[in-house]
């Protein structure tokens, strides 16, 4: 499918005959999502096929609603047109225009934004703390019940932490603004440990588990290039665990973050999304919008849109051909 001026192409199609179109005035239709000044736009039935958007030519407001109203969890089905071209040396349109009804679509965007803060607020979580899983299971906002090796402890507030007798120590708890766990504190009354993830228990769980494992593979790949130059850096790597939902679909997200600590070459730290899907056979993790210190223009862009599994041998890099998973070796 070519596209011409004035017909709206999808996304999948922009981006199978981007090096036909590319310099060309285009209008392709797909879910806006905004992370910060990052935006782009994927398709209505897949969402790992998606392209950058540079928004800069279109007015203040309207980039100020899209960055409020167009979100991972609720973005925005609108029409976008504008020069198909390069951005951060990967396929993208520069936006001229957008077909936006503000007052219907971002209402409604905002309506399930506010619908999805109510409900995924629970009490169950799952932790994996040094290395262990454990459970916790908040009562209100007073009283914990955790789940480890040992068998079950039941804590109450005190202050800022939750105390358990017996000599199980203490936790401390840290949430994000809906409520949901993202980091754990533990002292066991010997050691101090802090989680590197914590999710809710849903029926994501295996994603997730199989997902953090994705993700620490990525992350030491990235960090061993830097051990190069700083053999003795370290680096420390956390995830918080998220969904993606587009009409009736819903995916697993994880936000990664691997902070690098390092005298020689300073202190950097890697943000990027991974993408869970079911393969036929595997659990798939794709790599989205990754920035080097909050900048998505840097020398591990080449990461992006890459595919990753967990098996036996460990993280390896996957594509997808004639519609089959297979390893690159």
């Amino acid at each position: 499918m070519l596209a011409k001026e004035n017909t709206v192409m999808q996304v999948s199609d922009f981006i199978l005959d981007y090096h036909t179109i590319k310099g060309s005035k285009i209008c392709v239709q797909g879910n806006i999502i905004s992370l910060g000044e990052d935006t782009s736009i994927s398709d209505n039935y897949n969402a790992m096929s998606s392209f950058n958007l540079d928004t800069r030519n279109l007015s203040r407001d309207i980039r100020k609603q899209i960055m409020q109203k167009c979100t991972i969890s609720s973005p925005c089905l609108e029409v976008v047109c504008g020069i198909a071209q390069d951005i951060y040396e990967d396929k993208g349109l520069v936006v001229n225009q957008v077909g936006m009804n503000t007052d219907k679509k971002l209402v409604e965007s905002q309506h399930r934004t506010q619908e999805k803060t109510m409900n995924v607020s629970t009490s169950e979580y799952t932790c994996k703390v040094n290395g262990e899983n454990i459970g916790i299971t908040l009562d209100g906002a007073e009283k914990i019940k955790m789940v480890d090796e040992y068998g079950i402890h039941i804590g109450y507030l005190h202050g800022k932490e939750y105390s358990f007798g017996h000599g199980a120590g203490s936790i401390k708890i840290t949430k994000d603004k809906t409520g949901n766990i993202i980091s754990v504190v533990r002292d066991d009354n010997v050691n101090t440990y802090t989680s590197v993830s914590c999710f809710t228990n849903s029926k994501y769980n295996n994603y997730y588990i199989y997902g953090d494992k994705i993700a620490e593979g990525v992350s030491l790949s990235m960090v061993t290039g830097m051990m190069v130059t700083d053999p003795k850096l370290t680096y420390l790597t956390t995830f918080v665990h998220d969904t993606l939902t587009i009409k009736n679909n819903t995916w697993p997200l994880i936000e990664v973050t691997t902070k690098v600590y390092s005298k020689i070459i300073g202190d950097i730290v890697i943000t990027y999304y991974l993408l869970m899907e079911q393969g036929a056979n595997n659990i798939v993790g794709t790599v989205k919008r990754i920035k080097v210190n909050g900048n998505p223009k840097n020398s591990l862009i080449i990461m992006n849109n890459k595919m990753f599994i967990e098996d036996d041998i460990g993280t390896r890099q996957v594509q997808v051909k004639d519609g089959k998973i297979q390893i690159i070796d």
